[in-house]
């Protein structure tokens, strides 16, 4: 595992003939024609309050939405979008980029109300903080 300064783990992917010396803080490769691959994600986005606190204030977007479909053009696939969202942020391995991109897209689908408009923004807040 690759461990950088702001506490992302992944995997490291070695090709070739080589010795790996190391414990679970650090590593050092030896060989010839070796290569190594690391992939960085977040272990630490899926947890704690600020997750927790954007899914609430999702689900509450999408209880209000109920209030509001006849001044949505298209209420019940924002309200899928959102569900898409919510899905993916409890997932093991949240794609968060993929989650903003929804978000961002629910926000601009639901505009023309402010109730909507609003609680989004908020959920949009948090967000990039995960």
């Amino acid at each position: 595992m690759k461990n950088d300064s702001n506490n992302r783990t992944g995997p490291i992917t070695i090709v070739g003939n080589a010795n790996v010396i190391g414990d679970n803080s650090s590593a050092s490769v030896t060989g010839d024609n070796v290569s190594a691959r690391a992939e960085i994600y977040s272990t630490t986005h899926n947890t704690g309050p600020q997750l927790e606190d954007a899914l609430v204030a999702l689900d509450e977007f999408i209880y209000r939405l109920a209030f509001y479909q006849k001044s949505l053009q298209d209420a019940q696939r924002i309200r899928e979008e959102a569900l898409t969202a919510r899905t993916e942020m409890t997932g093991s391995a949240p794609k968060w980029d993929k989650v903003r991109s929804i978000l961002k897209g629910v926000a601009a689908s639901v505009t023309g109300v402010a109730a909507l408009t609003d609680l989004m923004n908020n959920v949009l807040s948090m967000v990039p903080h995960l």
